[in-house]
């Protein structure tokens, strides 16, 4: 991030709930250093883990760490109205991504690449709202994920007009469960799953509808 990032000064703002002090500081040391300081580090604290572990239960194992950007509109300053996800685990920085950062929500709460569409009359299109009750079909494959996770773009001021809580999300994996077979299943594959599922039809894809292939994702490639 420090080298590719050419033109920004990096806030990073990492999400714990049990990191050790020693190795707060330690990332707030690394940060300091990089590229003469390029990066400021912003340690959050999520409140309530356990209530995102009860989500990652049902999400065919992801941590509940991967579901702390639900609240990400509730946790960052009010001043910060865009922020660009990364999955520190298994994403890896190769270039610049203003362009991507800086695109366009265009009234959407998520910006990102798609990675999943279904098939109407031949030719690709987006999953959207109305694919929630098929529950054969449209549903499963929104729970499959319809953008992977590793990168996102998240509009926070959007998000905040929804004012969604906590509670908001773990109602839509009780009703979830309900639907799809009870609580000892894999209802949706991890927090891409869940996510899909909660802001499908909300969510604006890089490049689209301009380039339609499941191979275009410049900023969240997936091998």
């Amino acid at each position: 991030m420090a080298r590719n990032f050419q033109n920004a000064t990096i806030n990073f703002y990492f999400f714990h709930s049990h990191i050790s002090q020693k190795n707060l500081e330690m990332l707030k040391a690394l940060c300091k250093e990089l590229e003469n300081g390029k990066i400021h580090f912003h340690k959050i604290l999520v409140p309530h883990p356990e209530i995102y572990s009860e989500l990652a239960k049902y999400g065919t194992g992801w941590a509940g760490e991967a579901y702390y950007s639900l609240c990400a509109h509730l946790l960052l300053p009010d001043n910060v109205d865009r922020v660009l996800y990364l999955g520190a685990g298994d994403t890896l920085i190769l270039g610049d991504v203003e362009p991507y950062y800086y695109y366009d929500f265009q009234g959407k709460s998520l910006v990102t690449t798609c990675s999943s569409y279904k098939l109407r009359n031949g030719k690709l299109a987006l999953f959207g709202v109305e694919d929630l009750g098929d529950w054969k079909e449209g549903l499963p494959g929104i729970l499959r994920g319809i953008f992977n996770s590793g990168s996102y773009m998240m509009n926070l001021n959007k998000i905040r007009e929804y004012k969604r809580t906590l509670a908001d999300y773990q109602y839509l994996a009780e009703k979830l469960c309900e639907i799809l077979g009870g609580h000892n299943h894999n209802i949706y594959r991890g927090d891409q799953g869940f996510l899909s599922t909660a802001f499908v039809g909300d969510i604006r894809y890089y490049g689209f509808p301009q380039i339609k292939d499941l191979c275009y994702m410049p900023y969240n490639f997936c091998l």
